[in-house]
């Protein structure tokens, strides 16, 4: 995990309505302060076992449904896009590989937004909600 790269994405993305963490490092993200009414979401990944959070989170917001897991499950885009048809989601969202990655296939966004861990390159993704259109984009955290 990295308390301090957590820190900056939302520093840098004041104006953002929820922040979805993906898994492995939970404590990073669960204590980080945000402001009030601001949505924290969070799955529980392979190396969060003793944290009480669910394997997976299926919501509509701004009329986009998206499922976010882990994804220590899946075998590649196919899969998410089976989970994204039994769920009914637009928008899937995983983090186990931790490879930054934005594919869409058969109508489905499958993003991995990468890790924010040291001595990693550092991105996250950021999704444009609005009117039940999402626009996925990869990051690199700015240091």
């Amino acid at each position: 995990g990295n308390v301090d790269a957590v820190e900056k994405v939302i520093a840098q993305n004041q104006d953002a309505d929820g922040f979805y963490h993906l898994g492995d490092g939970w404590r990073d993200f669960a204590f980080a302060v945000l402001e009030k009414g601001v949505l924290r979401v969070g799955v529980r990944g392979n190396c969060d076992m003793s944290a009480t959070l669910p394997q997976k989170d299926v919501r509509t917001l701004e009329g986009v449904r998206i499922a976010a897991v882990h994804g220590e499950d899946l075998n590649g885009v196919p899969d998410a896009v089976m989970l994204a048809v039994k769920v009914q989601a637009k928008v899937v969202l995983h983090g186990h590989t931790h490879i930054p990655n934005i594919e869409f296939a058969n109508g489905v966004y499958v993003v991995c937004p990468g890790t924010l861990k040291y001595r990693a390159v550092q991105t996250y993704a950021v999704l444009e909600l609005k009117d039940g259109t999402v626009k996925p984009e990869l990051i690199r955290l700015q240091i």
